[in-house]
């Protein structure tokens, strides 16, 4: 009975630390480069100075921000339901977002008020049937817009069309920008400059999404090295039982015979006793050493968790709200694992523990 717990435990470990590494991987894969996401905190009136911000993004680095509207456009006769996305002309170049047909509207469209449209490709196909498409028009409130290009943002659920700003009446209250250390885009450098637009610690939360991301990966690795450091346990637990019986043959020999004389005639015992207290010590500075690696892998943290777990806004959320879902889903793993890791190692320790002799 004590050792029906062992197996489906180890089992059951494996899978999840197997999941945590999935996720780490499907984020890995995902693209998610470090981003700076400026977040108006709650209750605060943050609209942006648009123009600011742009000359910022001319003179100094890449941003992007997003202003979603649920609107009605029409094309070929037919009235449809969308999300008008206004934004820039970095937008694809920030989201790192590829097209299948086309191309983003420009920075001279921009400047010009062009009436040029990016149609997801859901949008593309609901609204026309296919992704061959630029050059056809769409019609918002009576003005007819063109179509420039079909972009493949992953939004499976909404049919996004992306407008110059412009366009609309609303001011974006959140930014996104690459961060690039080699380049001196640093986090500081960024939050100095987003000062001169209105973007400041007192209206803002700043959360480095690339954080995030490093995060989930490595709450990965810290489990697995947890795990190797249970096993390392039972070996230094197995090792100092075999440590303090051959300590007490040496000792049950050095009352019958001289240290020289043992190593005469029962050189072996000494030699036990040397190899297990190498082995034992060995083990244990492995212990040390990956308990200090994971302290040193989780004070690198540089991440407000709760606060970007809870963030509640719209812009982005095609790419921050899968990054908040593999963070959420990469922490309960890593939770799970932790409990059921010491499930198994309790278990496993319950079984080695010798019965006393009769």
């Amino acid at each position: 009975m004590r050792n029906k717990y062992r197996i489906p435990t180890l089992l059951l470990l494996i899978l999840v630390i197997g999941c945590q590494f999935f996720i780490a991987l499907v984020v890995n894969e995902k693209g998610f480069e470090n981003y700076l996401l400026s977040v108006p905190k709650p209750y605060t009136a943050a609209a942006l100075h648009v123009d600011k911000v742009e000359q910022i993004n001319e003179d100094h680095f890449l941003l992007t921000y997003e202003v979603n509207k649920e609107e009605t456009v029409t094309s070929i006769n037919a009235n449809h339901s969308v999300v008008l996305k206004g934004t820039n002309y970095t937008y694809p170049i920030v989201m790192g977002y590829r097209f299948m047909n086309g191309s983003f509207f420009t920075q001279s469209m921009q400047k010009q008020k062009s009436k040029n449209v990016v149609l997801n490709e859901l949008a593309a196909f609901e609204l026309f049937g296919n992704e061959n498409i630029v050059k056809n028009k769409i019609s918002w409130h009576g003005e007819s817009f063109t179509i420039v290009g079909v972009i493949r943002d992953g939004d499976q659920e909404n049919k996004n069309i992306y407008i110059p700003l412009e366009f609309l009446s609303e001011s974006p209250t959140t930014i996104l920008t690459p961060i690039d250390d080699k380049k001196g885009i640093t986090e500081a450098y960024i939050k100095n400059e987003l000062k001169e637009a209105g973007v400041m610690d007192s209206s803002h939360d700043f959360i480095n999404v690339g954080e995030a991301r490093r995060m989930t990966q490595e709450l990965a690795i810290i489990a697995i090295l947890l795990f190797f450091n249970a096993v390392l346990l039972l070996l230094v637990k197995s090792g100092m039982t075999s440590l303090m019986n051959s300590w007490k043959a040496m000792k049950d020999l050095l009352a019958q015979y001289y240290f020289t004389e043992i190593l005469q005639k029962k050189p072996t015992t000494i030699y036990s006793l040397i190899g297990r207290f190498i082995y034992t010590a060995f083990c244990t500075s492995l212990i040390v050493y990956i308990a200090v690696t994971i302290f040193k892998i989780c004070i690198d943290w540089n991440i407000d968790v709760n606060l970007f777990l809870e963030l509640q806004f719209d812009s982005f959320m095609n790419k921050i709200q899968f990054m908040k879902y593999a963070l959420l889903s990469s922490l309960l793993a890593f939770s799970t694992s932790v409990v059921v890791l010491i499930l198994w190692f309790l278990s496993v320790c319950k079984n080695k523990t010798p019965r006393p002799n009769a």
